[in-house]
């Protein structure tokens, strides 16, 4: 009586457990583990998270120095003092009335990543790109320094009003069209793209003239197998794709410089005077800087 008491017990027990879990004893219904984990699963992924993130930003440090080497003809170039505007960001994803969304190189997902520079959070990536363009530069043996002026083309203006407050020969400024960092995920791997474009805008001062545009692109597609850190893609989206950019950038600005005319001087003596004259850059000659050139007699 007691273990038929017992077994019908256990069947009870059994029967209501079925009732509330139709799950159980899988074998009867030909559904395997496999099924019910996959179940779960799905289940699983449909459900709203529980800790759900919808604008999440973090602010990334990266390591940066500026080692391009000092050019050959560096010495020709001494005295021409050059000023870096902060370039135009038309980047897509920068949304005017929100100054952090110029700091973002990246997403995944709902996060988006900015850049931390000099010890701030969320810097805009023209004022990255002007401070490290401008270190580069230096150490190239140009000197060049910032100006505090958005710059590109269509501000012809302010570049030649910027230049003869700071005494420079040249101003450099431009566009960013592309500068960032993706992610590409595949069935088992994933590819990890960093890229940047810039356009750059070379006004010559005195001639109130731009001496130089051009386009200037770098990219690089690496697979990540099964993952990459972001701080990775920070690090090099800066210390590859940009460093090339900005070396480009510093042979294309020398280059254009050193190929403008420079004013030729020369001293007329005759039998009893003596007179500078200059020539200038239009092909004409003057008789110097002065309005009233001074004569040498004897």
């Amino acid at each position: 009586m007691k273990q038929s008491t017992v077994g019908e017990g256990c069947a009870a027990t059994s029967r209501s457990k079925k009732r509330l879990n139709p799950s159980w004893n899988l074998s009867e219904k030909g559904v395997t583990p496999m099924h019910e984990t996959l179940r779960f699963l799905f289940v699983l992924a449909t459900l709203p998270p529980l800790f759900s993130c919808t604008g999440c930003t973090r602010a990334m440090k990266f390591t940066y120095k500026a080692d391009t080497p000092r050019l050959e003809r560096a010495n020709e170039l001494e005295r021409m003092s050059g000023g870096i505007g902060r370039f135009e960001d038309k980047r897509s994803w920068v949304e005017k009335g929100k100054p952090k969304s110029e700091s973002f190189v990246g997403q995944g997902g709902t996060w988006r990543f900015g850049l931390h520079h000099n010890g701030k959070n969320y810097v805009p990536v023209n004022e990255v790109i002007q401070s490290l363009l401008v270190d580069e530069f230096n150490s190239a043996g140009i000197h060049a320094k910032p100006i505090d002026a958005v710059v590109s083309k269509q501000d012809a203006p302010e570049m030649k009003k910027q230049g003869e407050q700071n005494g420079l020969n040249y101003v450099l400024g431009g566009e960013i069209m592309v500068f960032e960092f993706v992610n590409e995920e595949g069935f088992w791997t994933i590819t990890s793209r960093r890229a940047a474009v810039l356009s750059l805008h070379l006004f010559k001062v005195r001639d109130e003239k731009f001496v130089l545009e051009t386009t200037l692109s770098e990219n690089e597609r690496e697979n990540e197998g099964m993952g990459v850190l972001h701080s990775t893609n920070v690090d090099r989206l800066m210390n590859t794709v940009f460093k090339k950019i900005a070396r480009r950038a510093i042979e294309e600005v020398a280059t254009r410089c050193l190929m403008e005319p420079k004013d030729v001087s020369c001293r007329v003596r005759f039998e009893k005077c003596e007179r500078e004259f200059v020539l200038a850059e239009n092909g004409h000659w003057s008789t110097g800087p002065s309005s009233s050139p001074t004569y040498t007699c004897r």
